[in-house]
């Protein structure tokens, strides 16, 4: 395209020709097809002003391929000043379902020069929907009657409640902003008669539509409904107490503190639902709603919401201090309130609750047993000091805390008079066999027995291979020959080389083994501890052959978990 008029030639004929097919005649005309405004007036051309944006069942029926795209249908509306109103009411409801907010801020803005008739019956039917009567106007000299294009509350507020149901906030602001438009008209105003849009009529549908969209658009938008209606509507509940108060409930829920106060300051009742309201605001952790619920009359004991408080993860500390300070009964639920809170290992909540009455023995001291097993040493201490049992269930929370491997909770339990060799010395036992070495040096320092249970706290170290664990029990005197062919044979059918060579060095009797347990030994893949023995033998260290694993297939040790920690 070389200059501005074949440009303008070539996108006449185009036009003119109302033939889409002369885009492929060249490269020329395919690229003037695709400019906007060409477009535009082609299909202008075409079908006419009038019948362009023809739409039948919420569909355009000319070129409605090309009519998917906004900006082209904005184009052919703005070369059409004074479009047909019953076009335009049909595009407004298309654009609102396409979500075309350009095209419907241009359609709310278009304003329509009508005669007296005309705009005297648009004011009756106004007049009719909504039972106020319209301020007859001073006597004067009118010569311009001015009404809206769109009604943005025909058929029963279709558009209106699409939008809501699409849940399109910005769409939604604008409906209820079109009372404040004012029409770009130079006429003489001291002549003019002008009926603005209306406020979009809060009747037609229910309010559950409104509370998702509280979460996105907050007070503002909240203000909105009520300045268009919302509180004095009541045909189908769309008034603030619909559906008992749900509006209250959600924005509660969201934590919309401005929402919920201006709700409450225009009529909401604050105890719906058996007080719904500040259930969910404690569920959902929002401490200022509470607050604010409980000063403005919430019942705190209303419905069983409070056990949720402590099922989420959330920080609660600050809404159960203010609860109980105004007068909240934990008293009945201090088992499982506070098992809860020592599942997520909060001292503060665990702290507040046994402060107030939390029954700490409940469920047999289970709080203190799971605050062990799981290493929260705050929360124990927290409990013993007020008064928890050490000894609950034969000292499990030591033996628990031994098992798991948690040194500082052991060493604050024994300080605070658990029994070390509770249970034929469980606790050695069970960190014996997890490799605990720091918690076996503590307990037997703590003058633990470690022949306890025929010295399986150094058997199941064997078993499980943990050298370093074994070497500190043999040097305090456990029995390494007590029942040397079995722990030998442990540490060798488990693979533990180095076990096993600590083992021979400290003339533990290797004399009972044959070939057959070497095969057996070379099938689970212990090729090291195969090669180690057979040296032993070969260098004569072994005065009758090496028979190590005769027996292996009759261990029957540590079958029994809370007997056997193997």
């Amino acid at each position: 395209m070389n200059t501005i008029s074949s440009y303008v030639i070539l996108s006449q004929i185009f036009i003119l020709s109302k033939n889409p097919e002369v885009r492929l005649v060249s490269r020329n005309f395919y690229e003037i097809s695709k400019i906007v405004s060409v477009r535009a007036n082609f299909l202008i051309h075409k079908f006419g002003k009038d019948k362009v944006l023809d739409i039948r069942y919420n569909e355009f029926v000319n070129c409605y391929d090309l009519l998917e795209d906004q900006e082209l249908v904005l184009n052919i509306l703005q070369r059409n000043p004074n479009p047909d109103q019953e076009i335009s009411q049909n595009l407004f409801q298309v654009s609102v379902r396409r979500r075309w907010i350009k095209v419907l801020e241009y359609l709310l803005d278009l304003f329509v020069d009508v005669s007296k008739e005309k705009f005297q019956a648009v004011i009756q039917q106004r007049n009719h929907q909504t039972e106020i009567q319209r301020p007859t106007p001073k006597q004067k000299e009118i010569r311009n009657y001015i009404i809206p294009t769109i009604d943005i509350n025909t058929n029963r507020g279709i558009c209106f409640r699409l939008a809501l149901s699409y849940k399109q906030t910005d769409i939604v602001k604008k409906l209820l902003n079109a009372y404040k438009i004012i029409p770009k008209f130079k006429f003489d105003v001291s002549k003019t008669e002008i009926l603005f849009h209306q406020k979009v009529s809060m009747e037609y549908f229910s309010s559950n539509n409104i509370c998702d969209l509280f979460e996105e658009g907050g007070l503002e938008l909240l203000k909105l409904f009520f300045i268009n209606g919302l509180k004095s509507a009541h045909i189908r509940g769309a008034d603030v107490h619909a559906d008992q108060d749900w509006a209250l409930g959600m924005a509660s829920k969201s934590g919309h503190l401005g929402v919920v106060k201006y709700l409450i300051e225009n009529g909401a009742n604050i105890k719906a639902r058996e007080d719904f309201a500040l259930g969910i605001a404690c569920r959902n952790c929002h401490f200022e709603i509470v607050k604010y619920l409980v000063e403005n009359g919430a019942d705190l004991k209303a419905e069983n919401h409070w056990n949720q408080i402590f099922e989420e993860k959330n920080n609660h500390i600050e809404i159960i201090n203010y609860l109980l300070e105004r007068g909240l009964d934990f008293y009945n639920r201090s088992s499982s309130i506070s098992e809860y809170a020592i599942g997520k290992g909060r001292t503060d909540i665990v702290k507040l609750l046994v402060e107030n009455g939390a029954d700490v023995h409940a469920n047999n001291d289970f709080a203190l047993r799971w605050a062990s097993e799981n290493g929260h040493s705050g929360l124990v201490k927290c409990l013993v000091e007020n008064g928890a049992d050490v000894h609950a269930n034969n000292d499990q929370a030591l033996r628990s805390a031994s098992m798991s491997g948690h040194l500082e909770v052991v060493k604050y339990l024994v300080d605070s008079g658990s029994n070390v060799d509770a249970q034929d010395g469980y606790a050695l036992r069970w960190a014996s066999a997890n490799g605990h070495f720091e918690v076996v040096k503590y307990l037997v320092g703590n003058g633990t027995n470690i022949h306890e249970y025929f010295n399986q706290a150094l058997e199941s170290a064997i078993w499980n291979g943990h050298l370093e664990v074994v070497k500190y029990l043999v040097e305090n005197g456990a029995n390494i020959h007590s029942n040397n062919k079995e722990a030998l044979q442990s540490a060798c059918k488990n693979g533990h080389l180095n076990v096993v060579k600590y083992l021979a060095e400290k003339s533990v009797d290797i004399n009972r083994i044959n070939e057959f347990d070497f095969r057996f030994c070379e099938a689970k893949g212990h090729f090291g501890v195969v090669k180690y023995l057979r040296n032993l033998k070969n260098n004569g260290k072994s005065e009758n052959g090496l028979n190590l694993f005769k027996s292996v297939f009759n261990l029957n040790y540590f079958s029994n978990k809370d007997q056997d920690p193997k």
